[in-house]
């Protein structure tokens, strides 16, 4: 019974520990990194595709995409993914553009009416209204 018990109290402790895990990524969104910040220049470092490889793979893919106009320099880093905006102003940053994952090059062209604050290091959970793939 006393075996049964422990069991029982492992299985509801790593039930807790992943239902944490998944609702507290889903509620705060994607970490964001800014440019000039050294959690920007830490994750750009490990990850195996760089900004410039990045810039390289949407110039060769976007050239056929109904958006290929966007912003030549990635101006964040938001989770894995460099990101070129599509719309760029000067007084604010829309989430609206492509995504270059750093991890394995993939593009895609997010749909966003949302704007981002330099001080957000999240992005809202639902921050993008359409995701297209690019490539």
């Amino acid at each position: 019974m006393a075996q049964l018990q422990r069991m029982l109290l492992v299985f509801l402790a790593a039930a807790a520990v992943m239902s944490s895990t998944s609702s507290s990524s889903g509620e705060q969104g994607e970490t964001v990194r800014w440019p000039g910040q050294s959690a920007y220049k830490e994750k750009a470092d490990s990850l195996p595709i760089s900004a410039d490889d990045a810039l390289a793979l949407l110039k060769s893919k976007a050239t056929t995409h109904p958006h290929r106009y966007f912003y030549k320099r990635a101006l964040l880093l938001v989770g894995d993914c460099y990101f070129f905006p599509f719309i760029l102003s000067k007084t604010e940053l829309r989430l609206e553009g492509y995504y270059v994952s750093g991890t394995t090059g993939r593009i895609e062209f997010r749909k966003s009416s949302l704007t981002i604050d330099k001080n957000q290091p999240r992005l809202p959970p639902e921050a993008f209204s359409e995701i297209d793939v690019v490539n």
